[in-house]
């Protein structure tokens, strides 16, 4: 019994990379990181940009100072309008504490996909908008920074044809649709754009957990996001009002519990997958899943946020006893209390060991779990643990800083990352497969091409 789940497990877990199969091979699960030049920067960044990477070397070289005395703007090293995609910066106002020079992954890229010529984005959104349909991303603050890079990648590959008509500009948005106020009520944001002569819609839709408030780590903090109920309204809405929708979601990091974890996440994964079969062949709904990133925290070789002790005080590299390998989930646990269906019961969740979980990525090994046991098939994976695994030093607050320096109170940060455009190409590029599924039968991604 334990040999036949351990090899269901991988080859479920093997077959979720399709997304990757045209870049990736099978056997190598792990993408490198690897140096660019100093010719692949200034392809990757504007000269201002990789003017920041260089300068910023003390921890008193804020970003923001750097660039207005030392890295001056020229008309072609602008990264947008209001600087607002800059390697300098973070998300929510915050920045990445300097020096960024000692930020090797701000220098680096994925080897697979580091052409700086490469708009697997402006490509996914060329069809969208071809056919009418619509982005939406759902999930907590880091599918917020992954919207934000959108518009840095607008901006970093200019294309003429994809333009910026409004970013979230709220009384544009109410006029268009009744549920565009609801999403922005529940910190959602909203972006409009002209794609070669055709409007496209882009949606983040903010949802930090699926249970009550108390289920996660931070419940007194964004009560503005959605609850799952409330959220399946403004989905359905935005549904009716295209042709199509693609959908990226992601919940996570606000989970620091197993068992809640455990318990809670069938429901919103078995809504996710019933999307499709509920509104064809209307409206085709093409729904993904982003593995939830890696975190880098000190206390737990997991890199979780140990909420019940605190006081973290930088992001560090994982140890080389932390796994993220599905098959050890099954290892540590009596195969009979699995299957979150048995006996027709989601709620029976398996007794956890808290002592093997800190050194395992549950977070991911669970969700692909329950898409396995329960037959989620209509849910694309999108790889991403493993791609942020390395990128301890690319989190916004690697250790513990004075705040006041900075203008806002400042904590040990090793979630969200500094913004770079090589992080999100992954993102890009498994979108962009996903966009060649419009207007197709075939519920799988085809391999080939890129």
């Amino acid at each position: 019994m334990k040999q036949s789940c351990e090899f269901v497990v991988v080859v479920f877990h093997l077959l979720s990379w399709h997304l990757y199969v045209a870049k990736f091979h099978l056997n190598d699960t792990i993408p490198k990181w690897i140096e660019l030049t100093d010719h692949q920067l200034d392809l990757w960044y504007t000269s201002e940009n990789v003017c920041l990477i260089r300068e910023s070397r003390t921890v008193q070289a804020d970003p923001r100072r750097v660039k207005v005395d030392t890295c001056k703007s020229s008309s072609n090293a602008l990264s947008d309008p209001n600087g607002n995609y800059s390697v300098g910066f973070g998300y929510d106002g915050k920045i990445c504490i300097p020096p960024l020079f000692n930020r090797k992954h701000l220098r680096s890229g994925l080897q697979e996909l580091s052409d700086p010529k490469s708009k697997y984005l402006h490509d996914a959104f060329h069809i969208l908008a071809e056919s009418n349909y619509t982005l939406v991303l759902l999930g907590d603050s880091l599918t917020g920074q992954n919207f934000d890079a959108i518009y840095g990648e607008i901006y970093r590959v200019r294309n003429e044809h994809v333009r910026i008509i409004s970013e979230s500009d709220k009384s544009y948005n109410n006029s268009i649709l009744p549920v565009h106020d609801t999403i922005l009520k529940h910190g959602g944001r909203i972006g409009v754009l002209s794609v070669y002569g055709k409007l496209l819609y882009i949606y983040f839709m903010r949802i930090n957990y699926v249970g009550s408030p108390e289920s996660s780590t931070f419940y007194n903090r964004n009560q503005s996001s959605f609850n799952l109920e409330k959220l399946k309204g403004a989905v359905h809405d935005v549904i009716e009002s295209f042709s199509g929708v693609m959908m990226v979601a992601n919940i996570g990091l606000w989970y620091n519990n197993r068992t809640v974890h455990f318990q809670e996440m069938p429901s919103l994964l078995v809504w996710l997958n019933e999307l499709p079969n509920r509104y064809e062949p209307r409206r085709q709904v093409i729904v993904s899943w982003r593995e939830t990133s890696c975190s880098h925290f000190d206390r737990l070789p997991s890199g979780y946020y140990k909420y019940k002790d605190g006081g973290h005080k930088r992001c560090v590299p994982l140890p080389t006893s932390q796994t993220s390998k599905h098959t050890t989930f099954y290892n540590t646990l009596d195969h009979s209390s699995l299957n979150p269906l048995n006996n027709s019961n989601i709620d029976i969740v398996p007794r956890f060991d808290p002592a093997i979980d800190a050194h395992l990525d549950w977070r991911n090994i669970d969700v692909y779990h329950i898409l396995s046991s329960l037959g989620l098939h209509r849910i694309h994976v999108i790889k991403f643990y493993d791609i942020t695994k390395p990128l301890h030093d690319l989190h916004l607050i690697m250790h513990r800083v004075d705040s006041r320096r900075y203008g806002y109170a400042a904590q040990t940060d090793c979630n969200h990352f500094c913004w770079t455009p090589l992080l999100w190409q992954p993102i890009w590029y498994a979108v962009y497969q996903l966009s060649t599924l419009v207007n197709s039968k075939d519920p799988k991604v085809k391999a080939g091409g890129g």
